[in-house]
């Protein structure tokens, strides 16, 4: 796995991105006026990631205008370093380095809630969340919330988790994205990590955060048809975080002209991929006859590197398809499970078809 430092980096300038030139301006512009911004402006629905008891999974979610900032700080190599880490997927925590690359956005809000925590009719108690920070690329972002919550008595690690009883989360510009949230414990406080994946130009992308009640939950771990207690309303209250990314991303963009692979018994077209140290997207369109064919969640099989090494690809992030014919496939870090880096990918299997990167 390789360090990712310089993932994130406060700009003030457009986006720089490395562009391989395989097309004409002439050609590429066709090609993105036929396919690329029609896949661009309207996207169909993402593929939804197995639920998981300490998850709240969402599609597409309300359009919020936001007007905030955030700066990029130096942070040292902290526990909750290795929290976030984890929570991406990746299983070697020493190996990821983000006391240089991590967004640091630190919005708050303090909200006189109810809290059922020691007193069962409720005592009104100020509680703050703090969306702390981040990490991420062009399409996928890892966000860190602090709180100021002690953790109730009798709470077990390994049997309980607290969630929002409503979270939504809202992006602008939204061209469609999935979500994953979970909780955490960190010195007998309450905390929160969430990714957004598969979003589009996330870096430029302005964020509210909605949440709602907490409560308390003992069916961690439990199997299907075993009894658990009832969950629990710890606290009444509700939260909005807002922020605006403006980050730089180090993606590597390859543009194709109609490069064909196979998949879902039909010819695909190849028109863009795009690469970063935690995640890969593919863009795709199919003939206009194959409109109706279902199409599958992952055409990417193997990842392999300049110095021969192999990366198989076993799971899927999302995928999403439009009109029958324009589809994306993405992959994200939790699939990958370590980092990439965007300069030593040689080539991707897709469909079964070897496709040169370099």
């Amino acid at each position: 796995m390789n360090r990712v430092d310089d993932l994130i980096h406060d700009i003030q300038v457009h986006e720089v991105v490395e562009l391989e030139e395989e097309l004409s301006s002439e050609s590429r512009k066709r090609i993105e006026d036929l396919v690329l911004q029609r896949v661009q402006a309207k996207e169909g629905p993402q593929r939804k990631r197995k639920p998981l008891k300490k998850l709240y999974i969402w599609g597409l979610a309300a359009v919020l205008t936001l007007a905030l900032g955030l700066t990029v700080m130096a942070a040292g190599e902290r526990e909750w370093d290795i929290a976030l880490i984890n929570f991406m997927g990746l299983s070697d925590a020493n190996t990821l380095q983000l006391d240089s690359g991590m967004v640091e956005i630190n919005q708050a809000q303090t909200v006189l809630c109810t809290d059922y925590q020691k007193v069962e009719s409720g005592e009104a108690k100020e509680v703050t969340m703090m969306a702390v920070s981040s990490v991420g690329d062009k399409n996928e972002v890892y966000v860190r919330i602090e709180t100021d919550y002690e953790m109730p008595d009798g709470f077990n690690e390994k049997t309980d988790y607290i969630l929002p009883d409503d979270f939504k989360i809202g992006i602008h510009p939204n061209t469609g994205y999935g979500a994953q949230f979970t909780s955490f414990v960190e010195d007998n406080k309450l905390g929160f990590l969430f990714e957004i994946s598969n979003c589009k130009d996330v870096n430029k992308a302005e964020i509210a955060l909605f949440m709602k009640d907490l409560y308390w939950y003992h069916d961690l771990n439990a199997k299907e048809d075993e009894a658990t207690k009832p969950k629990e309303l710890l606290c009444q209250g509700e939260w909005q975080l807002k922020w605006k990314y403006h980050y730089k991303s180090n993606t590597k963009i390859k543009r194709f002209l109609n490069k064909p692979f196979e998949a879902d018994g039909c010819t695909y077209k190849l028109t863009k991929v795009e690469i970063s140290p935690i995640s890969i997207r593919l863009e795709a369109y199919r003939s206009n006859r194959d409109r109706d064919r279902a199409h599958s969640d992952m055409w990417l099989q193997e990842i392999r590197f300049t110095d021969g090494r192999i990366l198989k690809v076993e799971d899927a992030g999302g995928s999403g398809m439009y009109n029958g014919m324009y589809a994306h496939s993405y992959i994200g870090a939790r699939e990958l499970g370590e980092t990439i880096d965007p300069k030593k990918v040689e080539s991707l299997v897709i469909g079964g078809k070897e496709i040169k990167i370099k």
